[in-house]
Formats: C-alpha cells, structure tokens, sequence
C-alpha cells in the first residue's frame, strides 16, 4: 500500500513569501522510491498564461481547473522496471499511470538525463521503444535563475509489435502484416531559467524557480510490411507518419517535490496554453510490487508451474515479458476475471505482464522459481 509522505502543499501556508531566487540541486529532482498524482487540465481558462520571465513574479493559477483527467507518476527502482538492459546508462523509471509506459532516467549530481521511453504506441500492448543514442537532458545541476544552455537529443531504435494494415496492393485489397516499428527522433531544445516567484494554484501558494523549454521536434515511424505471395515483392519499410513541431513547455520547480509542481505547453508564438500539469499529492513508500490498487491478484508468486490471475476489471488479452523486454507469451483473456497461465517451461527469473482491456491497462510483475 502507499504510504502518504504528505498533500504536497500540506506543508506551504496560501500567502506570499518574501524570498531569494531558488537554487536547485540533486536533493530537488526525483528519486525512488515516491509517487505522485497530477490533475490534467486540457481545458485551460484563458487568463491563465505564463507571463513574462521576470524575478520575484506572483503567479495565479487559481482558475486551473480541478476536477478533469488525473496522470498518476510513480519513480521506481530499474529493478523494478521492464527493459532496463536498453538503458544501461539509467538508475531510475518513471512509471506513468501503471500503463506500459516507462521513462529511463540518470540522476547526478550534473542533472537530469533521459535515455529513452517505452511505450504502447501503437495500443495494442506492445512495448515500442525509442533509445537515445544520444539522452535528453531534462534538467542541468545546479539550476539557478538565468541559467541558459542548448540541447540535442537523437534516436533510431527498432520494436517487435503485433500490427496490421488494410491497404491496396496492385489493385487488390489486402490486409498486412507489420511485424517491426522502427521510431527516428531528432530534437533540439532551448533551455532557459527565466523566472522566479510565488505560484497560486487551487490548492495553495508556493516559491518556485521557472524553467522555459523551447523544442524542434521531428519524429517519424515506419513499420516493416511482410507482403503475402506471390506479391512478397511488396514487402518492406513503410512511411506511418510525421510529428513535426515546436513548442515551449514551462515548468515550475520547487525545492523538495523531485519533479516540476506545474508544467504547462504552448504551441510556439502563440498565446494559447493547450494543457497544465499539476501536481496535488505525493506518496512515500509506494509499493512497488502490489498489484493489489489496479484490482489484479497474482498467485502463487513465486510460481512453480502454474501461475492464477484474478482481476476486478475485464480486460481482452495479456502479454507476458522477461527481464529484458522481450514477449513471452499473448493470451486472449476474452473479459474473463480469471486466467491460468502455465510457466513450467519459463526459466527461473523475474517477469512483467501487461493486461490489456478497451478502454484501460494495468502492469505488474511476478517472479518464476522451480
């Protein structure tokens, strides 16, 4: 169960400070093990706006709306996480909404440094991934007000998935098979500290440093096609899609919280504010291998032979991982709330599972010992 460390305001009195610039430092980005809850506002009221970069500046976000979308962040240990071995230069994970959707991170006393994600792109619970040949830096140490830097970040990095077109070939309809999701990323950011004060959200006032981000971004997928014969001919890389874009993100750190308590987006050049994050509680001591919050049971665990699944929620189909990310097994789960999976033949080792229903997903781990 987690363990509440504390409201994360709790502790911050709604009035002004009379405050220096803050400085960040190694203590104020995240750590294991900790989790955190975030209200989504993707409704923003227009008076909400970053204002200028300026010292000493009174924010108000009170009219942030409240009561919208949630994001759930939990900061785990890499043993904890699948896929770890594609990120060797990482220490800890972000876990997002107990999804398959990981982040991989080095903390140092340097900074913040990401090194890759894995996701289910395409939702159909297969683990895409996207490694950094070369990481984002998500936060240079020590921060202080007027810091400025730029940054590159680049991957070209392959994944097995289960996928499928329609599409026309030679005049025929026809359905293909894709069997490999290839993600190029290409990205440079402009960083600056470039504004400090007291914040107002809904919940409380706080000092915070402000991080401005600008970032060119240009991702592009293609999926490897395995055309039928007598057209095999056919068969190769196909274009998906392109997001190409700029945007600037504002993030307001504050001493302690080990992410940005606000961070909001912006289409570049433009007034309008298209999302907020904020974060209103934080958690100590979560557990890490209790699946009992997402309504799954697992048992015995560790398993020998033959490995039971109960759930409070109906899902369609689960897909087991190994340690180092690669799929195991897919079973179809067909909405049943119980499911027997038989790993006598699985070698002795630690294990993922992605259950995966229409309109939701949840993960967890078990551990397999003969």
């Amino acid at each position: 169960m987690k363990k509440v460390l504390f409201i994360v305001f709790a502790f911050i009195g709604a009035y002004s400070y009379a405050q220096t610039p803050i400085t960040l430092g190694l203590s104020d980005i995240g750590a294991p093990i900790r989790s955190y809850d975030q209200r989504v506002d993707s409704l923003v009221n227009p008076a909400i706006v970053p204002g200028a970069p300026a010292a000493n500046v009174a924010w108000n976000f009170n009219l942030l709306n409240a009561n919208l979308d949630s994001n759930s962040i939990d900061l785990i240990n890499n043993a904890s996480a699948p896929f770890v071995s594609s990120f060797p230069g990482t220490n800890f994970v972000a876990w997002y909404n107990h999804s398959l959707n990981y982040y991989y991170f080095d903390r140092s006393a340097a900074g913040l440094v990401m090194h890759g994600v894995v996701s289910d792109y395409l939702k159909t619970g297969d683990s895409v991934k996207v490694i950094l040949s070369v990481p984002d830096t998500t936060l240079k140490l020590p921060g202080a007000y007027g810091n400025m830097y730029t940054t590159y970040n680049y991957g070209n990095s392959k994944s097995k998935c289960n996928y499928s077109i329609d599409t026309v070939v030679m005049g025929f309809p026809m359905t293909i098979v894709v069997d490999t999701i290839r993600v190029k990323h290409m990205q440079v950011k402009n960083v600056k500290m470039d504004a400090w004060g007291n914040v107002t959200t809904p919940t409380c006032t706080f000092p915070a440093l402000r991080q401005k981000e600008t970032a060119i971004t240009l991702d592009s997928v293609w999926g490897y096609a395995n055309v039928p014969a007598p057209l095999q001919s056919y068969s190769g890389w196909n274009f998906f899609t392109v997001i190409s874009d700029t945007t600037d993100t504002y993030n307001w750190w504050m001493k302690g919280l080990g992410i940005p308590a606000i961070k909001m987006t912006m289409v570049k050049q433009t007034p309008i504010v298209n999302r907020v994050d904020w974060v209103y509680n934080v958690y100590l001591g979560v557990n890490e291998t209790d699946a009992a919050n997402s309504g799954v049971g697992i048992y015995p665990n560790p398993a020998n032979d033959m490995l039971k699944i109960t759930t409070t929620n109906a899902y369609n189909e689960m897909v087991i991982y190994d340690a180092l990310g690669s799929e195991v097994a897919r079973q179809n789960m067909q909405n049943k709330k119980e499911i027997s999976l038989n790993v006598s033949t699985y070698a002795n080792g630690l294990y993922f599972y992605n259950l995966i229903g229409k309109t939701n997903q949840t993960n967890g781990k078990f551990v397999v010992k003969h």
